[in-house]
């Protein structure tokens, strides 16, 4: 909101982009599919926290289109100071994802739940409206979670080594 205010007072082209649970390469080992998908390549069941915690979930390509969308865009005043969604639209659950990446990889739907420590704050309901990046950027994100865990295991299998230790 800062930055909204700002960009409207000194007239500065800037566009703030909110995005939602992003996933895809380089992610943090100890994040939620980097987690999930390391266990299951070396043959163990996940430690996972909740069956129930919900995300809205939004691929790293997805990602890189809507950053490239706002720069390019052809009316930037008509864009200065506006805050944009960025993610797919869809609410998953964890026991989702896991469920997601065990098919992709033939492993068994199991987890190790209540392993993780449980968060206090854990929202019930995590889903971004995308309609005005729709609307205004023609943006939306089109990697099905389905094909981002693809292309993601596929990745991770290549560069597991960066994951151990």
């Amino acid at each position: 909101m800062y930055c909204q205010k700002e960009s409207k007072i000194t007239n500065k082209s800037v566009v703030t982009l909110r995005l939602f649970s992003a996933y895809g390469y380089l992610e943090d080992h100890s994040r939620l599919f980097p987690s999930i998908i390391q266990s299951l390549l070396n043959d163990k069941i996940p430690s996972l926290a909740s069956p129930k915690y919900v995300r809205d979930f939004c691929f790293i390509d997805d990602i890189i289109r809507a950053y490239i969308k706002v720069i390019c865009f052809q009316d930037q005043k008509r864009i200065n100071g506006e805050i944009f969604n960025v993610s797919s639209g869809k609410q998953y659950s964890v026991e989702n994802v896991l469920n997601l990446i065990c098919d992709i990889m033939g492993k068994t739907h199991k987890a190790l739940w209540g392993k993780e420590a449980l968060r206090n704050n854990e929202p019930g309901f995590w889903q971004a409206d995308v309609t005005k990046a729709k609307k205004v950027l023609n943006w939306e994100s089109i990697v099905s979670m389905e094909e981002g865990l693809r292309l993601y295991i596929e990745w991770f299998k290549k560069n597991k080594n960066m994951y151990e230790n």
